[in-house]
């Protein structure tokens, strides 16, 4: 007679088999490109892949247990002392490891923390890059990850960056002892990927001899630009502050704390602003931080991209020309060559507001909670408040590309949003395009009711990338050196505005003529000329 396997071995085999079959799925390719975020061995996210390391072993740690000669309690028991053990220490590892990282790369404390930040009655965060460095980099404008786009088409090319920070820890390079202008904002303010003389507000200072102070930082949100313009800027004593707000960013609930009541302002203290974490909240992002951090997983990174990654990475993708081809977006050129732009579904989805939704949203009323606060904090001491708007890539190139861009292709695209349209192919383009504007234009509505000066970008930039100017670069979401000369352009002939602005921006240019318009008796500066609030320059409100 044919001896039989024993139940526990038929179990055991059947859990190993299963522990291997795992691998035969895959994650959603079409997914992972359009988000641009690692596909490892061709068929996997990160996520899913790091899930089957850790799920096969312990499918298999449990087909040994049901082999095993050991009674099946005794097995489980040593298993399972084994398998927690095992993780315990890996994890006490990774996290003892990260004590070990370097310098972070960005500094920031709590305003509750801060016995001077608590007498300014702030909240939430302060942030800045480590004081007094120089860092050298190549910044190279290609997908970040191995697998993207079929056949990506070439980008922006090789930026050489020199990043130097003050004693504060902000991007100011050349040291001043008076400022006419501060400027606060996020890594649109600061100048991401582009060298310290090519950012718009190096190239406000030279050669138009303008004395300007950069708060900006990349990773922050409106309530940290207020903070550190009142922390840091307040007592430069500028004569202007300029507030850039960013839309791909700015608007989202994770950089915005809850709305104050409306019969106290921002600055009445932290009673306002939102309620500490609870304790298991911050232990959680304490140990997130420091798993970041951690040598240990930035070894991992580093091995899924030297060696994961690449394996398969030219393996086609079925359905992808039908379902998202249009991206990179392709800007053709007078000359007949073309620029390419990418962005992610969230970055489009973030534009798509119904406007009566998002005028009365918690979002934007917070949000004009802090502009009106930093408005107020500046006219306090007589500083005039500016405000000036930065549409993210989508809002700029998509209308130079709304009849070619078939409606199914933006609806599957868009579908890989956090946030995906209900509303049907054809209806959620209509929808998509008349919603462009929607963030830009509740921002206007309340530069009029405030009366407040303030630039719109939109138009400038959306002008300058159709007739060949790259303005962002084809894979990154930030401004090109080139994008960053519009800018700057535009934003000079808004603080220098009208005919006297333009003799004054003259005289600053020979260098015999003020900086900028001098106060009234009263000591505030006076209104622009007539023809600002009109649209006599680009972007002009």
């Amino acid at each position: 007679m044919v001896k039989t396997l024993p139940l526990r071995r038929i179990s055991a085999l059947l859990v190993f088999f299963a522990g291997l079959a795992l691998w035969g799925t895959e994650s959603d390719l079409l997914k992972l490109i359009a988000r641009q975020e690692q596909v490892l061995f061709g068929r996997y996210s990160q996520g899913h892949f790091y899930a089957l390391v850790l799920i096969t072993p312990v499918l298999w740690g449990f087909a040994a247990v049901l082999w095993s000669r050991l009674s099946l309690p005794r097995a489980l028991s040593n298993f399972l002392l084994t398998s927690v053990s095992t993780i315990v220490s890996l994890l006490l590892f990774i996290y003892l490891s990260s004590l070990l990282a370097g310098p972070a790369r960005y500094v920031e404390f709590n305003a509750e923390e801060d016995e001077r930040a608590r007498e300014l009655k702030l909240a939430g965060v302060l942030r800045h890059r480590p004081p007094n460095e120089r860092y050298e980099l190549t910044f190279v404008d290609q997908p970040e990850q191995v697998r993207s786009y079929p056949n990506p088409p070439p980008g922006y090319g090789a930026v050489d960056i020199i990043l130097t920070t003050d004693e504060h820890g902000f991007r100011n390079p050349v040291p001043s002892e008076n400022h006419d202008l501060v400027v606060v904002g996020d890594s649109f303010a600061v100048g991401s990927n582009v060298s310290d003389d090519q950012g718009w507000v190096e190239l406000l200072r030279q050669p138009r001899n303008l004395s300007a102070y950069n708060l900006g930082v990349s990773g922050s949100g409106p309530r940290t630009y207020l903070n550190n313009f009142v922390y840091y800027g307040l007592d430069l004593g500028p004569r202007r502050a300029l507030f850039m707000i960013y839309e791909g960013n700015d608007f989202k609930r994770g950089v915005i704390l809850p709305a104050p009541s409306r019969t106290r302002s921002v600055a009445d203290g932290v009673a306002d602003s939102a309620p500490p974490p609870p304790l298991r909240k911050r232990l959680g992002d304490h140990f997130s931080i420091a798993f970041k951090r951690s040598p240990i997983t930035g070894g991992f990174r580093e091995l899924s991209r030297r060696v994961f990654e690449p394996v398969n990475a030219t393996r086609p993708i079925p359905g992808y020309e039908n379902k998202m081809g249009f991206m990179p977006v392709r800007i053709d050129l007078p000359d007949g060559g073309a620029h390419y732009y990418s962005f992610e579904p969230k970055r489009l989805m973030r534009l798509y507001h119904d406007p009566d939704e998002w005028e009365t949203s918690d979002i934007w009323q917070t949000t004009t909670a802090i502009l009106d606060e930093f408005a107020r904090r500046s006219e306090d001491r007589g500083i005039e408040p500016l405000f000036v708007y930065a549409p993210s890539k989508p809002h700029v190139v998509l209308p130079l590309v709304m009849d070619r861009i078939p409606a199914e292709q933006l609806w599957h695209f868009a579908r890989y949003a956090p946030r995906s349209p209900s509303d049907q192919p054809e209806r959620f383009k209509e929808l998509m395009f008349e919603r462009l504007d929607v963030q830009v234009n509740t921002f206007k509505s309340w530069c009029k009711s405030t009366k407040h000066r303030c630039l719109d970008l939109t138009p400038t930039l959306n002008e300058a990338t159709s007739r060949g100017v790259q303005t962002y670069f084809t894979y990154d979401q930030h401004w090109t050196p080139d994008g960053n000369r519009i800018v700057a352009d535009a934003i000079e002939a808004f603080l220098f505005s009208a005919e006297d602005g333009r003799q004054q921006a003259d005289a600053i240019r020979q260098g015999n003529g003020n900086r900028l318009p001098s106060r009234d008796a009263t000591g505030r500066i006076p209104p622009a000329p007539e023809g600002i609030e009109g649209h006599d320059f680009p972007g002009g409100l």
